[in-house]
């Protein structure tokens, strides 16, 4: 930070926000977090994806899972309930499996499934939570949170930053956005907030970014100008 200039990717700065406020964790990377699932693979209770799927496959998507879900700022209860409108009949069943197996699953056991992901999913937030763990979009789904329940915090979080410029927008997701939002305001006066960014060269697709952080933008921030630059 020069001058009043704060430098830093959208990770950096959430955990600076989660520090400050005394909501620090240890920090677990892809790999740390598939090995202390591996050592606790029966908190997870599984039957349905122990007896269809390699446990190490298993793993790697409930992982996937969740991460797509924090990109999402999708819950662990707004996934149960979820489930629980599959099971009133309120929503088509999804498929669970890979298209080639599609026929052999029953709709009940499509359902044991989704049951399975959910205990899963509230389960490893559990386990991570009782120990203080988080991974990296944990930051970005804390700071949300704190900004969003914290009006101290929002207010000088604000106050820091009167002029915001966001590079590499197509790499961002929707809980970044959301995170981007809250911190801009919302008064359109006041929103000083300019996001640049080519929609073909995102590099985090399989992150949730895509051209779409583009019409996210203009639905946060409706009153913006976009400005597109066909020649290099």
């Amino acid at each position: 930070e020069v001058q009043g200039l704060q430098v830093c990717t959208f990770h950096a700065y959430c955990n600076e926000l989660l520090i400050a406020a005394d909501r620090k964790f240890g920090v677990l990377d892809d790999k740390q977090l598939w090995i202390f699932l591996r050592k606790n693979l029966r908190e997870l209770k599984l039957n349905y994806f122990v007896r269809a799927a390699n446990v190490s496959k298993f793993l790697d998507d409930l992982l996937d899972f969740i991460r797509r879900c924090h990109d999402e700022l999708v819950t662990p209860e707004a996934y149960r309930d979820y489930v629980c409108r599959l099971e009133k009949g309120e929503l088509p069943i999804p498929r669970v499996t890979k298209s080639k197996d599609i026929d052999e699953i029953s709709d009940e056991e499509a359902l044991g499934r989704c049951r399975e992901i959910a205990f899963a999913f509230e389960t490893v937030e559990r386990m991570l939570r009782e120990r203080n763990l988080g991974t990296f979009s944990h930051m970005i789904l804390g700071a949300n949170d704190l900004l969003a329940n914290n009006p101290e915090v929002l207010a000088k979080a604000r106050g820091r930053a009167k002029f915001i410029l966001v590079d590499e927008f197509q790499d961002a997701n929707f809980a970044q956005i959301e995170v981007l939002g809250k911190i801009a305001g919302g008064n359109s006066e006041t929103q000083n907030i300019f996001a640049v960014g080519d929609p073909d060269q995102g590099i985090y697709r399989f992150r949730g970014a895509s051209s779409e952080a583009f019409d996210l933008f203009l639905q946060r921030f409706p009153d913006a100008k976009l400005v597109s630059l066909t020649r290099n």
